[in-house]
């Protein structure tokens, strides 16, 4: 029948009948901090307190925007850790996603969906607790602070200006000074577009933006600074413009305008 295994006197029993129950320990998200918009993806994790596997395809619950939304999962199956996968769109809005709450789901109930043919359970085949409620602090379980923002609404010119010297003036003017200095033939003048919020340029054509300056004069073509995408970011487009022969500011400072 074997020899018993001892542990300081006293001997070493396995009962499995009674295993601790998996629970749900934490709320993260896998972005780091800042302004996300439409078509951004966002993804959340629920870690447990023991590896799941799964059956089927779980949503978690959330109140992200005008009305509930269900993140479809992603992965983590015989993982601690559940990752769920959401897509930003028009509607959706929340001024800090560390905010959101699951007070809209009764404690009966669990923001982590499972249909009839969906099931989470442990290593010992025991239904993982889904409940995103904290018995022994009596609060929900909310996701940690992030500083994730989802704002959806449409980015807008703040300014343009040259880095040389930045005059301040107000957005939505469509022709504006953008340097007290004066330039002449072969000199370069980089010119900065700056957004509210971040923007994406999305490569549906080969064309890139350019940014349209009024140096014409009746003898020439339309002038364009040309965008430069190693010294762009999210909030700022960089565009440099070669002064020509023939250009001229007519008099006063360089202005933009757009396009009709």
């Amino acid at each position: 029948h074997g020899v018993p295994i001892g542990i300081g006197g006293h001997g070493v029993t396995i009962d499995t009948t009674d295993s601790p129950m998996t629970t749900v320990a934490s709320i993260s998200t896998v972005q780091e901090a800042g302004v996300y918009g439409v078509g951004d993806i966002l993804q959340m994790r629920v870690q447990f307190t023991d590896r799941v596997f799964l059956s089927g395809h779980p949503k978690l619950h959330m109140n992200i925007g005008p009305t509930h939304t269900f993140v479809d999962y992603a992965n983590g199956n015989a993982t601690d850790t559940l990752t769920f996968q959401y897509k930003i769109s028009e509607v959706d809005t929340i001024a800090d996603i560390s905010g959101l709450d699951w007070a809209f789901v009764p404690l009966t109930q669990s923001p982590l969906m499972c249909s009839d043919t969906c099931s989470i359970t442990n290593r010992n085949d025991d239904a993982a607790d889904l409940s995103f409620y904290d018995d022994i602090l009596g609060v929900n379980i909310t996701p940690l602070s992030s500083g994730i923002v989802i704002n959806t609404s449409a980015p807008t010119i703040r300014s343009v200006y040259s880095i040389k010297e930045a005059p301040s003036f107000e957005p939505g003017d469509e022709e504006q000074p953008l340097s007290e200095y004066i330039f002449t033939v072969g000199e370069e003048i980089p010119i900065i577009v700056e957004f509210d919020l971040p923007i994406a340029l999305v490569a549906e054509t080969a064309a890139l933006p350019r940014l349209h300056l009024d140096t014409r004069t009746h003898m020439q073509e339309s002038s364009y600074a040309i965008y430069d995408a190693l010294k762009s970011n999210a909030t700022h487009l960089y565009f440099l413009y070669t002064v020509r022969r023939g250009d001229s500011s007519n008099g006063t400072h360089l202005r933009y305008h757009c396009d009709d």
